[in-house]
Parts: structure tokens; C-alpha cells; sequence
């Protein structure tokens, strides 16, 4: 999967990476209940606060297999990328990477956002709300999977009220999904979760993940 196009890095080291992080992450996962990848993942403590992956993924991968902390996070976006894992819409919020729009633009559907760059013009795409609005459709993608064509007016009214507060502003520029911010203000979302160990219990519910289907070129 990870060494056909789209999802094929041009570097080698950058392929390696990803291909090592992403078995590893499959195959701790593979240790969790469930029918799918995404119920493996929701049932693990991954999913319930990025930050606490950021902190905690090396050790918790290392249980299951032998891989580098780096390896672990670009093989977390690969999956990501390649709709074999969906992180939710707060997940991502508090996600912090520079590379999973690149990424999820180069692999997910590359002629659509080139045909949205003809359109927006490429001062508009390079500026600071072009960033952001493709941030926001790239988030709406790995959360909901599927590609541009198949975002929703609720997909973006969902995505403008999980936007922290002092995102307002941004928020009304870039995605226009709100006639006022006052009418969809975000509501603070809860702390993480606490775990206490490595295994759960019992899933994690999620509340958006799992709308589209994967697309069938980016099967395991």
C-alpha cells in the first residue's frame, strides 16, 4: 500500500519510515478487540488524546513491536492518509504536524485539490486563509474519509464548532459554514481520557469517524 502511488514517498528514508511505523501501529493495534482497524483503534488508549500519543505511542507501540518514536508518528499519518485509520475531528484539533496536509493532499485526492488550486488561484492558495481552509477540508477528510467531492455542508458546520474559541474569527474567514459565530459556538471539549493501562475494556465511542467507506485502492 505505502510503496504504490499515491502514497509513495519519493524518498526512500522518508518510505521507510512510514512503511516501519505503519506495521508497527498496525500490528499493536492488531492486540486490541474488534472487526476493523478503526474499531482496533478506537478500543486502544491512542484514541482518546493526541496529546497523551505524542507522549505515550513510542511505549505503547514497543509493547507489540521494536520501532522509533519518529517511526511511529509518520507511520500514524500514512495510515491517516491512506483511510486506513480515521482521527476524529477533536483528535485532530489538538494534532500537531506539519506534514498531514501535504500528505493527505499529494495521496488522497490530488486532482481535486489541483483543480481547487486552478480555481482559488495560487496567491489565494499560498496566503494564510488558504492554508487554513485547506486545512480544515484535509481534516474533514481524515475524519470522514473519502475526497473532496464528498464533503458536506454538515461536515463543515461539524468542523466550525469543534474549533477551539479564540478560533472564531478564522473560523468564519475560512470554512463560511456559520452565519454567526454566536449561533455555533463551540462548546469546550472535555479533558482527555485517563488510562490506566495498555489494553481497554471496552471501545472508545466516536462520533465521527466512520460515515464513508475506505476506498477500496487503499484496502490492506
Amino acid at each position: 500500500m505505502l510503496e504504490r502511488p499515491p502514497l509513495r514517498a519519493e524518498k526512500a528514508h522518508m518510505r521507510w519510515h512510514r512503511r516501519t511505523g505503519a506495521r508497527a501501529i498496525l500490528t499493536w493495534l492488531s492486540g486490541f478487540p474488534g472487526g476493523s482497524w478503526q474499531e482496533r483503534w478506537e478500543a486502544s488508549p491512542a484514541s482518546a488524546c493526541p496529546r497523551q500519543w505524542r507522549r505515550e505511542a513510542e511505549t505503547w507501540v514497543n509493547t507489540a513491536a521494536d520501532v522509533q518514536g519518529t517511526n511511529v508518528q509518520a507511520g500514524l499519518l500514512a495510515l491517516a492518509a491512506a483511510d486506513v485509520i480515521r482521527l476524529s475531528l477533536p483528535w485532530q484539533m489538538d494534532l500537531k504536524s506539519c506534514h498531514v496536509r501535504t500528505l493527505v493532499e499529494e495521496s488522497r485526492d490530488p486532482e481535486g485539490f489541483a483543480r481547487l488550486k486552478e480555481l482559488a488561484g495560487a496567491e489565494r492558495w499560498a496566503s494564510a486563509s488558504g492554508g487554513r481552509a485547506r486545512r480544515a477540508l484535509v481534516r474533514i477528510m481524515v475524519a470522514k474519509g473519502g475526497s473532496l467531492s464528498d464533503i458536506t455542508v454538515g461536515d463543515v458546520l461539524e468542523y466550525d464548532a469543534e474549533l477551539p474559541v479564540e478560533s472564531a474569527a478564522a473560523a468564519l474567514s475560512t470554512t463560511r459554514g456559520c452565519a454567526s459565530w454566536a449561533i455555533c459556538r463551540p462548546t469546550p471539549r472535555p479533558p482527555c481520557g485517563s488510562w490506566r493501562g495498555l489494553r481497554a475494556n471496552s471501545p472508545v465511542p466516536s462520533s465521527s469517524t466512520a460515515t464513508r467507506s475506505p476506498p477500496a485502492r487503499f484496502g490492506l
